[in-house]
C-alpha cells in the first residue's frame, strides 16, 4: 500500500519546517522598519527554504527601468557577509532584465552564460 503525503513523516516534517518559515517572515516582515531590514528578512526566509551561497536584493523600478541595489550577501567561512556588488551597470541590468522577464532562479556559477561585458560572475570575489 502506497503511503499518503499525511503518513509520511518526512513530508509532514519539511512541511511544518516550510510553515514556521513563512509564519516567522509575515511576522519579520510585518514591523521591519526599511527596505534593507525587509530585505534581510526575505534573505533568511529564503536561506531557510532553498539555501544560498549569494544573494543579491534589489528595489525595481519599471517606469524608470532602474534597480537600486539594497543588499548583497556571501557566506564566506560559514558566516553571512554584507558585501558590495563588484559589478558594472551593464551587469545588473543583465541579471535583472532576466529576473524581471524570466522569474527568479537559482544560478549555478558554472553555467552561466557567456554575456558580452560581464566580467565577474556571482561569488566570485578574489
Amino acid at each position: 500500500m502506497a503511503k499518503t503525503r499525511l503518513e509520511d513523516p518526512i513530508s509532514i516534517r519539511e512541511q511544518l519546517q516550510r510553515e514556521a518559515v513563512f509564519s516567522s517572515l509575515g511576522r519579520h516582515l510585518s514591523v521591519a522598519n526599511s527596505p534593507k531590514e525587509a530585505a534581510r528578512v526575505i534573505v533568511d526566509a529564503a536561506q531557510n527554504l532553498i539555501g544560498w551561497d549569494v544573494c543579491s536584493f534589489g528595489l525595481h523600478t519599471r517606469d524608470l527601468g532602474r534597480t537600486e541595489p539594497i543588499l548583497q550577501v556571501e557566506i564566506v567561512n560559514s558566516q553571512w557577509v554584507e558585501v558590495t556588488p563588484n559589478h558594472t551597470d551593464s551587469e545588473t541590468a543583465f541579471f535583472t532584465r532576466q529576473a524581471i522577464t524570466d522569474g527568479a532562479r537559482l544560478v549555478d556559477r558554472g553555467s552561466l552564460p557567456e554575456e558580452p561585458g560581464i566580467t565577474c560572475r556571482p561569488g566570485n570575489r578574489t
